[in-house]
């Protein structure tokens, strides 16, 4: 049983949300939302040899991409920034039952594995930006910076930050190259001592609940029959 991917977006879509410049506050003429659609593939399509996809990119859409439920699942487990994220995203396109029934499981996914990985990722783009002005990309700059506040709030509060409202001005100052490379490293340093301080303080689990998550999609499966 094979279902296009198009179609695994729009008829079996379960949450489906936007992510970037704009969700974030930073709205700049170089980059635009990317459409993150979780979506609950029927169950019959896993009973032969050929799965559906964990991942899908919609064929009209470049900044339109899906994972199914189970992959998803999995990588909010693991700590996934932009698959954690979107469980907090503010705009949100479409959300049944079985999407409101993920947002109810946040505090059971989420866990302290998010410094390590937010970091990792921040903290490998950051060093890859070169050290001479003229080769810096001051946009990807910025994402990371913002990436580094959303990880400080997730360890400090249970959410992750996405609005950056208070930081606004500053990380377009970044984005526009009117920040020198030695200041966007060392708020970068400040930004990971505020993460490490969060983590010893947060109320996060060590580790997501692997059960819970999985009692869920086995309920997804048998709804989708």
């Amino acid at each position: 049983m094979h279902i296009p991917s198009d179609q695994l977006l729009t008829d079996y879509g379960v949450y489906d949300v936007d992510l970037g410049p704009y969700v974030y506050g930073l709205r700049n003429s170089q980059g635009a939302d990317t459409r993150f659609t979780v979506f609950a593939a029927p169950t019959a399509t896993f009973w032969g040899f050929d799965k559906p996809p964990a991942l899908v990119s919609s064929s009209t859409d470049p900044r339109h991409q899906g994972w199914e439920i189970e992959r998803f699942l999995r990588l909010v487990l693991t700590g996934d920034p932009h698959a954690v994220e979107c469980l907090w995203s503010p705009t949100v396109h479409t959300s049944n039952d079985i999407g409101e029934g993920l947002l109810t499981l946040r505090p059971h996914l989420v866990s302290r594995v998010v410094y390590r990985t937010f970091l990792a990722e921040a903290n490998t783009q950051v060093d890859r930006l070169g050290s001479h002005t003229d080769a810096i990309d001051y946009h990807r700059a910025a994402s990371m910076l913002r990436l580094l506040l959303s990880v400080e709030q997730l360890l400090r509060t249970g959410e992750p930050l996405l609005r950056t409202d208070s930081y606004r001005n500053q990380l377009l100052s970044v984005q526009k190259g009117n920040v020198s490379w030695s200041q966007i490293r060392r708020w970068r340093d400040d930004l990971t001592v505020a993460a490490q301080d969060a983590l010893s303080r947060t109320v996060l689990p060590q580790q997501g609940d692997r059960e819970v998550a999985d009692r869920f999609l086995v309920e997804v499966r048998r709804r989708m029959v």
